[in-house]
């Protein structure tokens, strides 16, 4: 009998990279996986971004996820470096964007005493199981090809997530038969289900006054092409979770806009109780939002939820409910459905346009107000910002007072023309989350707003910016606060503890790694500061030091309407 051929563990690794298509891989070295990056040192094919922390690994991967919908990579070391990446992969889990972790670890067997063993080998499994679609160790060298092939399906299947793949020390020395190399799995999309189908279909034909929900289920399952054909075809008004920014351009004549259980959205609930037939599609089960839903929504519902398949909760406000591929769902509807448009409401659009038109001049009334705070407020400085960059540029925030300031004045027409946090909300993913926007993206403008207690927590990696010529411009709102938790303490408790952050000079910061830096504290300095940041970022990434008030708190929506109506109403 003839021997079979074999392989090293590492070189097979990297074969089913190639073999996934991976550009990149984004991680920091680490002695546990040394024998994979020495296989990658020999593949130029595939990219390596060196992180300084790494979570930002993580962070990245999972952006490169959404961003082209194929599953990202972090590489980590064992021990701490895996524990690092935690809240990275949490964020991929709860925004639904595919990864890939392929993390070092201790010894199979290695028990008490172990390097990096924490007394259980396993615990990196019981760390990551909670936030991840699948985690595994691989305890046979057989087994390592096969395990990350499964790894990139599971990935990319049903509802796209995280997983998580541990190879340690001893199963990297190993070897495997050649032929297990394999190529990667089916993907599996959840089909949907004729009952819920046939009931859309149905309750549509019944219905005069139809209402759309979106979740983000129809970002991850890129299916924003069919929502919009929907909609138009049945010219009823849509609105979305917050997290789900993007389906819609915002200025569409049938766009309500966004809500959550912070910030609620009046006309929207208005309309709902207007509807005879409500389909929600892409919002999870169980979730806050769709308790919302509950309290308001028409007796006609259905529900198509983004769930694994077995993880999906019963609905109980809706006719029909259960989870599938929000594009296929979509997509066979609109195959069924009668290809006339039904004309508009005329009461709808007017009132979704005055909403519109009130918002613009609540906010714009509040940001004239303030054009000339000096420390400088949020506002004016993110419009100025706005103004100038150009269009299809990408936005990327964070978490906090700046954030919500940059869904004010930013508006996401796309998928990924306002790209935030997420479910998961941790600071610090900005500049990584551009970082990565850039690299997958380097002929469009990408601007990370920040604040500084974020922007401290990814610092290190300026640098990383920096050697991968990343040329983000990186605009922080500087007002020496963790400026949200002083709005929520002073609201709570009339004072706040804990808060305050001491004075930083991030445009000194960004030049001591080779970044331009540029400060501006005062107002009638901004227009040249901007139009000098965005000027520097054609040849380097740059950080745009803005000084700000943090006596401002975060801006509320409803209030700005409310004013804006005050001011149409005043003028006829």
């Amino acid at each position: 009998m003839a021997c079979q051929k074999r392989t090293t563990v590492p070189k097979a690794i990297v074969e089913v990279l190639m073999t996934e298509a991976v550009e990149i891989v984004f991680g920091l070295a680490g002695s546990h996986i040394l024998p994979i990056l020495n296989e990658l040192a020999s593949t130029p094919e595939i990219g390596h971004v060196v992180v300084k922390h790494e979570n930002s690994a993580a962070v990245m991967a999972g952006m490169y996820g959404y961003l082209t919908g194929r599953p990202g990579v972090a590489l980590v070391t064992a021990g701490p470096g895996a524990a690092h990446a935690v809240s990275g992969v949490a964020l991929a889990y709860a925004s639904s964007n595919p990864m890939v972790l392929i993390s070092g670890g201790v010894q199979v067997g290695s028990t008490t005493g172990a390097y990096h063993g924490v007394d259980r080998g396993d615990f990196l499994q019981e760390m990551f199981s909670p936030i991840t679609k699948w985690t595994v160790r691989v305890h046979d060298p057989e087994d390592a090809a096969v395990s990350l092939a499964d790894a990139f399906a599971i990935a990319s299947s049903d509802r796209p997530g995280p997983v998580m793949v541990e190879f340690p020390w001893d199963i990297l020395q190993g070897e495997l038969v050649a032929s297990r190399r394999l190529g990667s799995p089916t993907v599996h999309r959840q089909q949907p289900d004729e009952a819920s189908v046939d009931a859309t279909l149905g309750e549509l034909a019944k219905s005069h006054h139809p209402i759309l929900c979106a979740g983000r289920g129809v970002l991850v399952h890129h299916a924003e092409a069919e929502l919009l054909s929907l909609v138009e075809r049945l010219s009823a008004p849509v609105f979305w979770t917050t997290h789900a920014d993007g389906v819609m351009p915002e200025g569409h004549p049938l766009a309500v806009g966004s809500f959550d259980p912070w910030t609620e959205n009046p006309l929207a609930w208005e309309l709902m109780r207007e509807s005879d037939f409500m389909l929600v599609a892409g919002m999870r089960s169980g979730s806050l939002e769709s308790t919302l839903l509950a309290e308001r929504s028409p007796s006609s519902t259905v529900f198509v939820s983004l769930d694994e398949p077995g993880a999906f909760s019963p609905v109980d406000f809706a006719l029909v409910s259960g989870a599938a591929d929000v594009r296929l769902f979509l997509s066979r509807v609109l195959e069924q459905l009668p290809a006339q448009q039904r004309s508009a409401d005329p009461s709808v659009l007017r009132r979704i346009d005055r909403r519109r038109r009130a918002l613009s001049i609540g906010r714009n009334e509040l940001l004239a107000r303030h054009s000339e705070a000096q420390p400088m407020h949020f506002g004016p400085v993110l419009q100025e910002i706005a103004s100038q960059v150009e269009q299809g540029a990408i936005v990327v925030a964070g978490v906090g007072n700046h954030s919500a300031w940059a869904r004010t004045i930013f508006a996401a027409h796309s998928r990924d023309s306002f790209l935030a946090t997420g479910p998961w909300g941790t600071m610090g993913a900005e500049v990584p989350g551009g970082i990565c926007a850039k690299l997958i993206h380097p002929d469009r403008q990408v601007i990370v707003v920040t604040g500084d207690g974020s922007l401290l927590m990814a610092l290190s990696d300026l640098a990383t910016a920096a050697e991968t010529k990343a040329n983000v411009l990186i605009a922080v709102l500087n007002d020496s606060r963790y400026g949200m938790i002083t709005a929520m303490q002073t609201v709570e408790f009339g004072r706040t503890f804990g808060d305050r952050l001491g004075p930083v000079d991030f445009a000194k910061q960004a030049q001591a790694v080779g970044l331009e830096g540029v400060r501006v504290e005062r107002p009638r300095d901004l227009s040249q500061a901007v139009r000098r940041s965005l000027e520097l970022t054609r040849e380097s990434p740059v950080v745009l030091d803005a000084v700000c008030d943090s006596a401002f708190g975060w801006p509320d929506r409803e209030t700005l309407i409310q004013e804006g109506l005050e001011r149409l109403n005043s003028s006829g």
